[in-house]
This record gives structure tokens, C-alpha cells and sequence, in this order.
């Protein structure tokens, strides 16, 4: 019955969209031991369902040409870097992270995964950001950062620019305060450019950075509950940075960030003490802010990311993949 539900969901979407573009946000659900990527339309807030997970997996990465999304998971004898079908939820391919076997050499957690240069992942290590290949799971290159600095702090991800350079938040004092920078390097580590936070407020937390082109989009949490999104610029010369929305809310945390389809973007939020999660879409451009939204069939969102296509494509494949799921249901069934 829930497929059948998500196939007539997945059509009515289809049909009132039918000239419309499609954000779907991924949210990689844990809770209690169960993980789960949920599918997700914000413009028309619809939980569109999703698929299990196999091990403790973090971080999510899309390809967009293939349909997919990659995470990298913690299983009972090694970590591993899976690729699953966004429609279907079917695992399509599993290679192991090297050293990881038997979870010693290097790997005491489940680094986070994030979009990389062309076939390639970004894996967020305690003391900077380390280059995967993810075909094979092979390691590539140096890792990427300042020696003694902490990177991971808060699990942010790391990010690829358009120009080849990564940037990583560098937790540099040891403490959340404002002094705290996003650093770019080159893929053989060399640092090229910091920028530090400009907030005005104590013991501040960056949550997220997310990367499109050569701009970054980072989330931010003060002491002082104020919530704040910024956007980072990489000129020739120059890496600026401006906030372009924020709240003084005390009962809103900041978390997650994403970019949308042209001047779109949504931020991940959550209420503390009560589990619920929200969003809200927004402007890139001029920072305005639409109304919250709660989310709804999810517990525990750990991280997200986004699929951006054309309608009508996108829902029918979800429709059809749906459908796909179904036949095999009942072809085991018969069977």
C-alpha cells in the first residue's frame, strides 16, 4: 500500500508540475540504528518516500546524469562506498574504503562524503578533507589542510569549486568562536585563500558549507541564537563573503544548506528538545525568506543533498521506479 500510495503521489506531482522544474531534497534519515534516505519535494512540501541503507552511512552525494546518490557507510567489518538508484532505492554498486578493514588504520568514524571533482567524492577526515575515487574507493592525492587544525568539527563537509580548489571550515582556535575561517587549498595542498566569519556574535558554530560553481553557500549558529546564511564568493583576486538571510529565532538551529534551481536556495533547521525539522526556501540573490516548513515522515536528519531536473521527466522516472519496485514486490510474492 505505501507504494502504491508513492506511484499516486509521484503521478498527481507529475501532472500539476507538468511545466515546472524539480528540486527533490535527499535527507539521509538515522534513527534508532535505521538508516534511510528519504525522498523529498519541497516547493510542494511531500514526503515522496524512500529506501533503506545498508550499515551506518554519512554524507550524501548526487549524480545527477545517472540517477544516483552515494554515501559512505559503516559496516560490521569495514567502511564502504555505496551507490543507490534514486528511484528505485536498489544498491547498485559497493567498493571498500582501503585500510579500513576490521575499522582500524585511520578510519575511527564514519567520515562524511561530499561531491568532488568529476568521479570523484570528498571524504571529511578529523584533520582535513581526503580525495576518493568513487569507482574504485581508492584514495587520491595528499590529505587536504592545515597541519594541526581541526576541519571536522560539527562533521561539515568539504566542498569543490568550479576553479579545481577545495575549501573546508578550519576550526582554528579549538572553541566555536568567531575567529573560525573556510580555507581553500589546491588538490596537492596548497593553501590559497581563507575567509573568516564576520558575525558580530560569541561562540559561533558553522553547521554546513555547500559549493555550487566557484560560490558557497554556509550555514551558521551564534551562542546568542541567531541562525545566519552566508554566501562566499571566489573571484580571480579575491574570496569575499556577505550574510544573505538569517533569523534571531531562540528556538531554531540552522543546519543544512542547499542550492535549488537558479536563484533558490533552502536551509535545514531544527527546533531543539523536540526532534522536529523544517526548512525554509529562499532567495540567493536578495536573501528573502518564504515560510517555514515542517517536514514530515522524518526523525533524525544527519544530512541531505539535491537532485535538480526538468519536468516531466523527473516524476514520471519516480513514478515509474515506484511501479518497478511494486512488480518485484509481487513478482516475489507469486513466486
Amino acid at each position: 500500500m505505501r507504494f502504491f500510495s508513492l506511484v499516486l503521489v509521484a503521478m498527481a506531482s507529475a501532472s500539476s508540475m507538468a511545466q515546472a522544474s524539480f528540486d527533490m531534497l535527499l535527507l539521509y534519515d538515522r534513527s534508532n540504528s535505521n538508516s534511510r534516505i528519504t525522498r523529498y519535494d519541497p516547493v510542494n512540501n511531500i514526503n515522496l518516500g524512500g529506501f533503506d541503507v545498508l550499515g551506518d552511512a554519512a554524507g550524501l552525494l548526487v549524480d545527477q546524469p545517472s540517477g544516483t546518490v552515494y554515501t559512505v557507510s559503516r559496516g560490521f567489518n569495514a567502511y564502504s562506498i555505496q551507490r543507490y538508484s534514486i528511484w528505485t532505492g536498489d544498491l547498485v554498486s559497493e567498493v571498500i574504503l582501503p585500510g579500513s578493514y576490521n575499522l582500524t588504520s585511520g578510519f575511527g568514524y564514519t567520515p562524511t562524503l561530499a561531491k568532488g571533482a568529476n568521479g570523484e567524492g570528498i571524504l571529511t577526515l578529523e584533520y582535513g578533507i581526503q580525495r576518493v575515487n568513487l569507482s574504485t574507493g581508492a584514495l587520491i592525492g595528499p590529505v587536504l589542510g592545515w597541519p594541526g587544525t581541526d576541519f571536522r568539527t560539527g562533521e561539515v563537509r568539504g566542498v569543490y569549486l568550479g576553479n579545481g580548489e577545495y575549501g573546508m571550515v578550519g576550526e582554528t582556535d579549538g572553541s566555536p568562536w568567531t575567529t573560525d575561517r573556510v580555507m581553500l587549498f589546491t588538490s596537492g595542498n596548497t593553501w590559497r585563500a581563507s575567509y573568516t566569519m564576520n558575525t558580530g556574535y560569541q561562540f559561533t558554530f558553522m553547521r554546513d558549507i555547500n559549493a555550487r560553481g566557484n560560490q558557497i553557500l554556509f550555514t551558521v549558529s551564534s551562542q546568542e541564537n541567531n541562525q545566519e546564511v552566508f554566501m562566499l564568493t571566489r573571484g580571480t583576486n579575491s574570496f569575499t563573503g556577505q550574510k544573505i538571510a538569517g533569523t534571531d529565532s531562540s528556538n531554531r538551529i540552522f543546519l543544512r544548506t542547499e542550492w535549488g534551481h537558479g536563484n533558490d536556495g533552502y536551509v535545514l533547521s531544527l527546533l531543539p528538545n523536540t526532534g522536529n525539522y523544517f526548512y525554509n526556501r529562499f532567495s540567493t540573490l536578495s536573501g528573502g525568506m518564504g515560510p517555514e516548513r515542517a517536514f514530515t515522515g522524518v526523525s533524525a536528519i544527519s544530512d541531505s543533498a539535491i537532485f535538480l531536473a526538468p519536468e516531466p521527466g523527473t516524476m514520471t522516472a519516480l513514478g515509474l521506479g515506484a511501479l518497478a519496485v511494486l512488480r518485484k514486490r509481487r513478482g516475489r510474492k507469486s513466486g
